[in-house]
């Protein structure tokens, strides 16, 4: 093992080890549901360090950077991303078996913090660096209606 390692031990709380150093985080219901409650309203919601100022989507009750567990929710404007990385899924969960092959990639917002989604959008046109557009699937509800739709490639920011 690394110098970090993650161990799950319930549901909401996560042991965290860096060298010597010992944390438990406590991950609230309050995070997640306040998160899934924005996603079902077609906007995005993250959490500020009120220490750091540091900012995390999705929300976390303690910073990341400095331990504090003093954080604020605050909704995140961007709307546009970069695409980090990618795959293509040809043997999907039986929920999402409808829409295989898909895509899902890590997208880079304008305001730096990352997402997992769905990408929509040519395969054939897929390439790290692409630009993409955030929008939210109707059909769906929670974290999973988060969708970043391609961008042509001669779209100016």
């Amino acid at each position: 093992m690394g110098p970090r390692c993650f161990t799950f031990l319930r549901h909401y709380e996560i042991k965290v080890k860096i060298m010597k150093y010992e944390e438990t985080v406590i991950e609230t219901p309050r995070f997640t549901q306040k998160y899934k409650e924005a996603i079902n309203e077609d906007y995005l919601v993250g959490t500020q360090c009120q220490d750091c100022g540091s900012t995390f989507l999705p929300p976390r009750s303690i910073c990341k950077d400095c331990k504090s567990p003093r954080t604020k929710f605050i909704e995140i404007t961007a709307e546009k991303g970069t695409l980090l990385t990618y795959t293509i899924i040809h043997v999907a969960p039986p929920s999402l078996q409808h829409m295989a092959p898909y895509v899902v990639g890590i997208v880079e917002l304008e305001t730096g913090q990352r997402l997992t989604a769905i990408i929509l959008g040519d395969p054939a046109e897929l390439k790290i660096g692409k630009k993409v557009l955030l929008s939210f699937d109707s059909e769906t509800k929670g974290p999973g209606r988060l969708r970043f739709r391609l961008l042509p490639d001669d779209h100016s920011d």
